[in-house]
């Protein structure tokens, strides 16, 4: 047996009003607190609300002073509870339907490179097609083509381009950056999902 947890240890006076320790006493203090929680809890609560500020400050501190272990202890946090996230998420979609759609169309209206990025790489998916690309590589392609149509050499604001696929999608083109030029929005709706060879012909 334990004798730091036997009944009357020494290590009685570690814990203060707490007293004894050893599994005995602790079942008795547990049945004595039981028809009291209600009332601790409340205690609980005047308590933190009194000294919230303080206890947020003291937790920010901690935070900012540890993040790598805040990191770690959120990341656990959620491998070992995604079935409680899951639910959770799927209570607050069906409890807040306007607030997402606001927040999804304030996205959409705020992120228009995002969306028209993530167009792309659902036609790319639709299709088969290998490769992709991000925002960054448009704008580098936009810098190459100083602005100008890849095909009529028009120059086009930033907000008019199009991005469009020199092979098409459709017929086994990339999705990837060597596959995309800058173009004006009438000759990428002009061409469509011609073969730039035919479309070159077609402009002459």
């Amino acid at each position: 047996m334990n004798l730091l947890l036997a009944h009357g240890s020494p290590t009685g006076y570690l814990y203060k009003s707490h007293g004894c320790r050893c599994p005995i006493c602790r079942a008795e203090a547990h049945a004595d607190y039981a028809p009291n929680r209600d009332h601790a809890a409340e205690l609980h609560r005047s308590w933190y609300q009194k000294n919230r500020d303080e206890v947020l400050a003291k937790q920010k501190a901690y935070r900012d002073a540890h993040p790598e272990a805040e990191t770690a202890r959120h990341a656990r946090w959620r491998r070992e509870h995604r079935d409680k996230m899951r639910e959770a998420d799927i209570r607050y979609r069906l409890a807040h339907p306007e607030r997402l759609a606001e927040k999804s169309r304030r996205f959409r209206s705020e992120n228009p490179e995002i969306m028209a990025a993530r167009d792309r790489e659902r036609r790319a998916r639709k299709n088969n097609a290998p490769g992709s690309h991000t925002t960054a590589d448009v704008r580098s392609q936009y810098e190459r083509q100083r602005g100008k149509c890849y095909w009529c050499g028009a120059k086009v604001p930033w907000l008019r381009k199009h991005v469009d696929h020199v092979i098409p999608l459709s017929l086994g083109g990339s999705n990837g950056p060597e596959n995309l030029v800058i173009s004006c929005p009438s000759c990428n709706l002009g061409k469509g999902a011609t073969h730039p060879m035919d479309y070159a012909g077609r402009m002459l």
